[in-house]
């Protein structure tokens, strides 16, 4: 039984996960997102890549509102 994944380019993952095509380069520069690349150096992402593109945004998201939420009670 042969299994297909689904290959993705940064745009078409950047398109599905709900984010902008920096945003995926920042996670892959803060460490936090490890995609394959092809033999040419462009970067290769899976349907489970973009789920967990849409994780790290959301868990950037909560922290950004509670740091937000922080200052205002520190001033």
């Amino acid at each position: 039984m042969e299994v297909h994944m689904e290959l993705l380019t940064i745009a078409t993952a950047a398109r599905k996960a709900g984010v902008c095509i920096d945003t995926i380069r920042n996670y892959e520069r803060e460490g936090l997102l490890e995609p394959v690349r092809d033999s040419a150096g462009r970067r290769i992402f899976t349907r489970p890549d973009v789920e967990a593109i849409r994780s790290i945004y959301q868990r950037k998201a909560i922290e950004r509102k509670m740091l937000a939420k922080s200052r205002r009670v520190s001033e």
